[in-house]
């Protein structure tokens, strides 16, 4: 089967807002946490796992406070993350996000990530905008 990703203007756009649950999850499952700072304010977050078993590193979460969007704190948080997928001797990072998130699938793609595959079950339908599907990206730690 033959899968790849391509841009597709909708009629409205789309807005999805995540409940402080899913940070606090992501947060709790996760090995490390990678701060961004902007004038002693906390502009975001990378919520970081490292799997032994299949020597790879997992992006849990990445957040940009939305006064903070548009300034490049995404990709420093991946830049981050690389290292510290390197520090752990992984072979890369592996994501997941929703097929719906364009600024986040973007922001993959420029800083190197390729799509490797996707899961249409993932999400409780009763709980998902309609057509929402899990989108995973990954990205070899020795990539620039």
């Amino acid at each position: 089967m033959d899968v790849s990703i391509r841009e597709e203007d909708l009629p409205a756009r789309l807005y999805k807002t995540y409940e402080l649950k899913e940070t606090e999850e992501s947060v709790s499952d996760s090995d490390t946490t990678v701060l961004a700072e902007i004038e002693g304010e906390i502009a975001g977050f990378a919520c970081l796992k490292y799997h032994d078993w299949n020597k790879r590193a997992e992006v849990k979460g990445i957040y940009v406070r939305p006064a903070f969007k548009g300034r490049g704190i995404g990709a420093s948080l991946i830049t981050y993350s690389v290292e510290y997928a390197k520090t752990r001797g992984a072979r890369g990072l592996w994501l997941e996000t929703q097929n719906i998130n364009y600024p986040a699938i973007r922001l993959y793609m420029k800083t190197g990530f390729q799509f490797c595959g996707f899961d249409t079950s993932l999400y409780d339908p009763s709980a998902v905008m309609p057509g929402e599907i899990a989108l995973y990206f990954f990205r070899e730690a020795g990539s620039d």
